[in-house]
């Protein structure tokens, strides 16, 4: 990856991204680690940044409770935004460069009328195997933020509450393992687990339960504390039970 040397800092920085024009642009002189900068401009929480990935300041900050942005930010992202004719114009634009360049050659076109190499069985394997070793979970394009930690959605951030009001413990746990009908492992990720009742909860609307039809009949046949909830309201005025059989 191609580096630029800063001439006030001296610091080398890559060009890919435009992460050099944005340095030069901001640099005072005075060259900052990633462990120094973990302070919000906005709360004045001070975090450490060592273990977290790159970007995770930058991003807090932006969807601090307390930027007076935050609301502009979350208009801005929201579903009707990002499906307006125009943004889908650009992005179909940077899929078809992104064709043009070769980007997209192993499973797809590298050339206009020219097809591309499928993955292999062995390569899918490989990638499958791969993604079941990572934790890593898949964020939507409207994070919020509920005591610093990254939710998808206000369904979640309600039943969040909800816990704590009633002090119940909770974290969000690592991603469990289902078995399709052809014996492929897959990853599921509940977004919440109570500890001392050993349960999983989801919320998930509709629309969302019609699409993973499938996966949840599979969770629930292969799991049997796993809960579904359906409604915001249920999130807001949830009520765990002792007997597992009750949920």
């Amino acid at each position: 990856m191609k580096k630029t040397q800063c001439s006030k800092c001296l610091n080398f920085f890559a060009n890919k991204g435009g992460n050099y024009n944005k340095h030069v642009i901001a640099c005072s002189g005075v060259y900052k680690k990633r462990e120094e900068i973990g302070k919000c401009e906005y709360c004045n929480e001070k975090f450490p940044l060592n273990d977290k990935p790159s970007g995770w300041m930058a991003n807090h900050v932006k969807w601090c409770v307390k930027n007076p942005k935050v609301a502009f930010y979350k208009q801005k992202n929201n579903a009707q935004q990002l499906n307006a004719p125009e943004a889908r114009k650009k992005a179909l634009e940077g899929i078809k460069k992104a064709h043009l360049r070769g980007a997209y050659v192993a499973c797809n076109l590298a050339k206009v009328g020219k097809p591309g190499v499928k993955h292999t069985e062995a390569s899918k394997k490989k990638m499958r195997e791969k993604a079941l070793a990572s934790s890593h979970r898949r964020l939507q394009r409207n994070i919020l933020y509920y005591k610093d930690i990254m939710m998808d959605s206000s369904w979640e951030v309600a039943l969040a509450k909800r816990l704590d009001a009633l002090n119940i413990k909770w974290i969000r746990p690592r991603p469990i393992q289902w078995i399709d009908d052809s014996n492929n492992k897959h990853h599921y990720f509940p977004d919440f687990y109570l500890i001392d009742y050993d349960v999983y909860l989801d919320p998930k609307n509709p629309a969302a339960i019609r699409a993973q039809s499938y996966k949840l009949m599979k969770l629930h046949s292969q799991y049997d504390n796993i809960v579904i909830l359906k409604s915001l309201k249920e999130c807001e005025e949830f009520i765990p039970y002792s007997n597992l059989a009750q949920w």
